[in-house]
């Protein structure tokens, strides 16, 4: 299954970025792995001389070894968080068949700020970066990300570009339905509107003569 169907993609949403931890959170998983399977391929003959249980822990010692890399790579690739232009999205993958998705959506952000605990996220630059909204069971936490406060600026940023495009959007849809009404409304309430408009027509005539004495 694609990302943009695992989230849902909306109509003109776009996914704008995919966070992963740090590699360097699970590089020793990597490592780990690699050392069961050298040890296995470096005692590989004189395991094989030994008979059926020599062939046994080989075999074991490899399969270890592939098994926590490959476990790696697949949760490291699964556990994601995605960044489109109205919401983010956090997908945790927990155990081969249990997989979590939390949403939320910029204009239910409150608050972002950035933890970076102990020696090694300070040295390297990365940590936690924390979203809390109006609702606190939908708060997210995302861990282990590489320069959080660039991303936290980038949200934030997002964030902002999604509140002004969506009151554009509210704004051209209440303009849309006021000129749906026009034709049901009285005498009175059209002479309303005309006054108020030529009210607001000689305001932006004030403030453009204003603005040439000035200049």
């Amino acid at each position: 299954m694609s990302l943009s169907k695992k989230i849902n993609l909306r109509k003109n949403e776009e996914i704008v970025l995919v966070l992963k931890a740090f590699f360097l959170t699970y590089f020793w998983l990597y490592l780990l792995g690699f050392v069961f399977m050298g040890t296995a391929s470096f005692f590989m003959f004189w395991l094989f001389s030994q008979g059926a249980w020599g062939y046994a822990v080989y075999g074991f010692g490899m399969l270890v070894g592939l098994y926590i890399i490959f476990h790696t790579w697949y949760f490291n690739n699964k556990n994601i968080s995605v960044i489109t232009t109205e919401r983010l999205v956090d997908i945790n993958r927990v155990g081969w068949f249990d997989e979590y998705l939390s949403v939320v959506h910029f204009n239910n952000i409150v608050d972002v700020y950035v933890r970076k605990q102990g020696f090694l996220p300070n040295v390297f630059n990365y940590g936690e970066i924390t979203i809390e909204t109006d609702n606190e069971q939908t708060s997210l936490r995302l861990n282990q990300i590489r320069s959080p406060q660039r991303i936290l600026d980038f949200i934030l940023e997002h964030k902002n570009n999604f509140l002004e495009n969506k009151n554009l959007r509210d704004q051209d849809s209440i303009y849309k339905a006021f000129l749906n009404i026009i034709p049901d409304l009285d005498e009175a309430q059209l002479c309303e509107i005309r006054d108020l408009i030529d009210e607001q027509l000689k305001l932006i005539d004030q403030e453009n003569e204003d603005n040439e004495i000035g200049q």
